[in-house]
């Protein structure tokens, strides 16, 4: 084999091994991701709340067919019915494999009740149709969504630890995949000095 041939085999090899280190670390970081959201989402329900403009979810632990939210004096006790649930997907933001399917319900913040997702007659009225098309409320609502996505707040502030997480693991994969890419560059250094370049 000549030693051009030989040259390229051995980077053949070296980009060989860093596309299975960083296969295998996906693997790992893939079967992490599935197994901590089917523990973490065992027995509990997905709820979403509305409160006034703002639309946030938690995970809250069935307890006697209630599900509480926050602790001490602040408890808000929410109730449960089978007849309102839906089937969401959790957690937001993952590719669809990654994601676990949770039995979910609708509430308006400090009312126990849950919507009922399929009466969709009662959600849009005369009043709350003349809110919506209001153009001030407009105006204010599009403010806010430009405040909040303003620069000014720090990257890592609006990221979630699991995502923290990735961001960790990848970048250590990335440094192992350097770290064997600048080891094999001795060798490159060698089969260069033996063609002389």
């Amino acid at each position: 084999m000549s030693p051009w041939l030989e040259g390229i085999w051995a980077l053949a090899k070296v980009f060989g091994a860093v596309l299975g280190v960083m296969a295998i670390g996906l693997l790992v970081l893939v079967i992490f991701i599935d197994i901590w959201a089917k523990r973490t989402t065992a027995g509990k329900f997905c709820c979403f709340f509305l409160e006034q403009k703002h639309l946030f979810s938690r995970l809250l632990k069935e307890d006697g067919g209630k599900v509480y939210m926050g602790r001490g004096e602040n408890k808000e006790e929410y109730l449960l019915d089978p007849r309102r649930q839906f089937w969401a997907y959790w957690p937001a933001g993952l590719p669809a494999a990654l994601q676990v399917a949770v039995r979910a319900h609708f509430y308006v913040r400090h009312s126990p009740d849950p919507w009922d997702p399929e009466d969709t007659e009662s959600l849009i009225s005369a009043r709350s149709l003349r809110i919506i098309s209001d153009e001030a409320m407009l105006r204010t609502t599009w403010r806010d969504v430009r405040d909040s996505a303003s620069p000014r707040a720090g990257v890592a502030a609006g990221l979630p630890s699991w995502a923290l997480a990735l961001l960790l693991a990848s970048t250590a994969l990335t440094g192992i995949a350097l770290y064997m890419l600048m080891g094999v560059q001795k060798n490159v250094n060698l089969l260069m000095q033996m063609f002389g370049g």
